[in-house]
């Protein structure tokens, strides 16, 4: 996605999640994508979430992992800290931020070399203007619908897998979304924090191809 990863980074760019849908969507037409399982995590989710939503014919499935925008949700921890002024844990300024920021999304910390730490740390912190920039931009676009109001329609198989220990996004989400999406599946991993895919790889996997071998029989 743009401004994530190795791609385009300009701090004035436009990272509204219907920007980003649409540049989703033009990145599989120049490849000639047109029908494909399609999965997310916190904002990416979200962005999966509506790119479903309007362009269903396109995803044969969806894979949503603690999405945000959740909006019948409990608040999480991360939008009660905003809220009353604290610094965003996700946006990371110096080496102690860091640290926060793993024990912030991770409930069992995955191990991490000492070397390659220190390369991820200067990169998050490279990477602070633009991610404050984005968080802004997020924060501020009150357009962005519910996530289950734009699949309440959705008729394809969707997976949902949310850590029980979430601190970002709060794990109450998982069940509103289980009862507005037809076709759906809620997975709660234990003790797990907000990204099961990082923190407890082969369990979801496992949940995932489960998912879509039943789906499959069905």
């Amino acid at each position: 996605l743009t401004g994530f990863g190795g791609s385009s980074e300009a701090v004035d760019g436009d990272y509204t999640i219907s920007r980003q849908t649409e540049r989703l969507a033009l990145f599989l037409s120049e490849l000639g994508v047109d029908s494909f399982h399609l999965g997310g995590n916190s904002m990416g989710g979200y962005l999966a979430g509506m790119y479903a939503h309007k362009y269903a014919e396109q995803v044969s499935s969806l894979l949503l992992f603690a999405p945000a925008e959740v909006k019948a949700a409990q608040p999480g921890e991360l939008e009660q800290l905003l809220a009353a002024g604290k610094p965003n844990p996700l946006v990371v300024r110096n080496v102690d931020d860091y640290e926060r920021l793993l024990n912030f999304v991770f409930t069992g910390r995955p191990f991490i070399p000492g070397s390659i730490k220190e390369v991820l740390v200067a990169e998050s912190i490279a990477y602070q203007d633009l991610h404050d920039a984005i968080y802004e931009q997020l924060l501020q676009d009150d357009s962005t619908p519910a996530l289950e109001s734009l699949l309440s329609e959705f008729t394809a198989p969707v997976a949902i897998l949310w850590g029980e220990n979430d601190r970002v996004l709060h794990v109450s989400g998982a069940d509103v979304l289980a009862g507005a999406i037809p076709n759906s599946q809620v997975y709660i991993l234990k003790k797990t924090g907000h990204l099961p895919m990082l923190e407890k790889p082969e369990q979801s996997a496992t949940y995932y191809l489960e998912f879509l071998k039943s789906r499959a029989a069905h």
